[in-house]
């Protein structure tokens, strides 16, 4: 069971949380704050595995309080905002929050909502305390980069064309690390499929694009991706590529067929589409995320030729996704998440 505080100036809010938490069964409802100063000494005093931020609250706002608490402890943080908060939200993620999440409406949430928002609350605060636990009990691990020795020979020869990339919870931090450590130089056009409240994408790419350095832009249909830019998939649409008359490049296809896994945008079906337009000239890399949508396209990619890379259990704030690609034997490389760009860097070193 993990502790729960929730910080946010509504009473109503803090009520509806408490509620909603201690009906679950798997959380306990640890205490609450009422402004950010609040949080720092209530997180001081319960010590919870979670704290769901509010952003705009007196005295401190959600984004100092997240700053400080992190100083001196590390529970997970969840952003908790509305949509026109929702860029300021991303900002609590460059503070050391792992995610945004969208404040429920209390005229509008059902059951299926109200599970969702407790599954996904659980999955972060749950495997946040396991990879705390294990950081306390085990030795430190040689780095992946160290004991890997490159077979340049090989990544000299692949000519890759498209890296893709899928993520879902706490995949919006995960996706700025790895966008700031591959640059703005990067030598391939970068496709993300990122499952996110569908009021929050545009947000999401205005965010990435101001703080790591890298072209960043809801993708469009039609367009032809240029390298070293990354396109996000748009809310409610599957991002996919087409084949292009320039047997180099892609276009990119928007559509609206069925959701997959009860996801629309999907990582299984961009990953299917840039095997079946690239095969072996394809990068997949699979980041953080509940359940196991991309691990077929992985598998696809795979079989294909294609590298396939997983974030590694050590750094995922839910190993779910890159585990179930895993267990089907379609990856090729498990790394850390700070680990991931040095070896794309590597991997398409001919084309630098």
């Amino acid at each position: 069971m993990i502790k729960v505080l929730v910080a946010d100036d509504s009473a109503i809010a803090r009520t509806m949380i408490k509620q909603i938490i201690s009906e679950d069964g798997r959380m306990e409802f640890a205490g609450y704050a009422e402004n950010g100063e609040r949080a720092i000494i209530q997180n001081s005093l319960l010590k919870p595995d979670l704290i769901i931020m509010d952003i705009n609250m007196p005295i401190i706002n959600g984004i100092e309080a997240t700053r400080k608490i992190l100083k001196t402890s590390n529970p997970a943080i969840v952003a908790f905002t509305t949509e026109d908060m929702a860029l300021v939200g991303y900002k609590c993620i460059g503070a050391g929050a792992l995610e945004v999440i969208r404040k429920p409406s209390l005229a509008v949430m059902n059951k299926s909502e109200l599970k969702q928002f407790c599954d996904r609350i659980y999955e972060i605060g749950i495997n946040h305390k396991k990879i705390n636990d294990s950081k306390n009990t085990k030795a430190p691990q040689e780095s992946g980069l160290l004991k890997r020795a490159f077979d340049m020979a090989c990544a000299g020869s692949k000519k890759y064309r498209l890296l893709v990339v899928g993520a879902s919870t706490g995949g919006p931090a995960a996706i700025q690390t790895l966008l700031l450590q591959i640059g703005s130089n990067f030598p391939l056009p970068i496709l993300i499929t990122q499952h996110i409240d569908s009021i929050f994408d545009a947000h999401f790419a205005a965010w990435l694009n101001s703080t790591t350095g890298v072209k960043v832009e809801i993708a469009k249909n039609k367009t032809v991706p240029e390298k070293g830019t990354a396109y996000i998939a748009p809310s409610d649409f599957h991002l996919t590529i087409c084949r292009n008359p320039d047997p180099e490049k892609c276009t990119i296809l928007l559509t609206k067929e069925p959701p997959v896994h009860f996801l629309r945008p999907a990582v299984d079906k961009l990953f299917f589409s840039a095997a079946q337009v690239f095969s072996d000239k394809v990068i997949a890399v699979l980041l953080t995320g509940m359940g196991k949508d991309g691990a077929d396209g992985c598998k696809a990619i795979f079989d294909a030729g294609g590298l396939t890379i997983a974030e590694s259990e050590e750094t995922c704030t839910v190993f779910g996704m890159p585990k179930a690609a895993i267990e089907e034997k379609s990856i090729k490389e498990v790394l850390p998440l700070n680990e991931i760009a040095a070896f794309l860097k590597k991997e398409t070193g001919d084309l630098l």
